[in-house]
């Protein structure tokens, strides 16, 4: 591939990425030509640090229904205006940990003890859920975070972190100085939209400890029924809360069944099954997803089963799903293994045929 610099300013460079003769495709990027993404290979990118973050933000001011802050912004790419969630660069030099910090003081202004107190608990959340790069933070990487940490040492810390969290509740509900806030909500409610987010942090880090001692009763000859006994004990579903959960559910609980369901395969014993509200809930997603893609469309549209991407779900669990749904008559299958909504005439946006 031939790359031609076309501009460069401080804060962007555009490139002319000549692909095959009379094939261009222009990336704006801050990145030097080396580290161009369009340049890397899959093992390439996965290994790269990101530089950049976008946050989820729902504006709930007590008075008004809830809204998502969304941003409207010239895209080169698309040569148009585009909506997106605030987002924003990392600059290379950033140390993460002077970031949680500045975030933090920002937030709680220039009270020292509560600057500390909320950097705690941002450390933990991201020592517990994300890591610092692709390999730890995403599911199918064997440096995945939920499979690879210290679950007693996040459990202390977590518990710590649940004990400054409502002590900077308990701090916003008393007698305090007047700090202008520059979030679009009150620090009391991020306060309360974090704590739920600790509590499946803490319930995750107790079941990691339970299978670890499960993992080494089996190493060292344990009775299979007692084993049996002590996996029917395991606290699997972890609970949504309040939290915003994407089409895989709650990923603490969804890394919880992948590990014990391997680890049930590999001493012969029955895996726990998943409640039926959590089910429900999951099926309800499939559903809904599906339903985003059928609105407007002139034909029914049929998806592979691979459509929900089931890496995540699981094969067996993904199938699981799909036939209840096909039972219940929500999706119907064709011959080639497909499906499709089976009221999809119920979207449609022509409805003149």
């Amino acid at each position: 591939m031939n790359v031609v610099r076309l501009f460069e300013s401080r804060f962007v460079r555009l490139f002319d990425l000549v692909y095959a003769p009379g094939k261009h495709y222009y990336d704006a990027s801050r990145r030097e030509e080396k580290d161009l993404v369009a340049l890397k290979s899959d093992g390439e990118f996965r290994s790269m640090t990101p530089d950049a973050v976008s946050c989820f933000v729902v504006v709930d001011d007590g008075v008004n229904a809830p809204a998502l802050l969304l941003s409207r912004e010239y895209r080169y790419p698309a040569g148009r205006y585009l909506l997106s969630v605030p987002a924003g660069l990392i600059d290379p030099e950033d140390d993460p940990d002077r970031l949680l910090q500045e975030a933090a003081r920002l937030v709680t202004g220039d009270n020292d003890v509560n600057a500390s107190r909320l950097t705690s608990v941002l450390e933990v959340i991201r020592d517990a859920r994300s890591g610092d790069n692709w390999g730890s933070y995403w599911w199918t990487e064997p440096g995945y975070i939920l499979k690879n940490y210290d679950h007693a040492s996040i459990l202390s810390r977590v518990n710590a972190a649940i004990d400054s969290l409502n002590a900077l509740i308990a701090f916003e509900q008393g007698d305090r100085p007047v700090f202008k806030n520059r979030l679009p909500i009150s620090r009391l409610s991020l306060y309360r939209l974090i704590l739920p987010h600790l509590y499946q942090i803490r319930q995750y880090a107790e079941f990691s400890g339970a299978l670890a001692a499960l993992e080494e009763a089996a190493q060292t000859g344990a009775d299979k029924a007692e084993l049996q006994k002590g996996v029917d004990a395991l606290k699997c579903d972890i609970p949504e809360y309040n939290c915003v959960t994407g089409l895989w559910g709650q990923p603490e609980a969804r890394a919880a069944f992948e590990r014990v369901n391997a680890f049930c395969a590999d001493n012969g014993l029955t895996p726990p099954v998943r409640s039926a509200a959590s089910r429900y809930y999951q099926k309800r997603r499939l559903v809904d997803r599906l339903t985003v893609a059928q609105r407007g469309r002139g034909a029914q549209l049929w998806v592979d089963w691979t459509y929900y991407e089931g890496d995540m779900l699981g094969t067996q669990y993904a199938h699981a799903l799909l036939d209840e749904l096909c039972a219940e008559g929500v999706l119907i299958r064709n011959d080639r293994g497909q499906y499709a909504l089976a009221a999809w005439d119920n979207f449609r946006f022509d409805i003149s045929e």
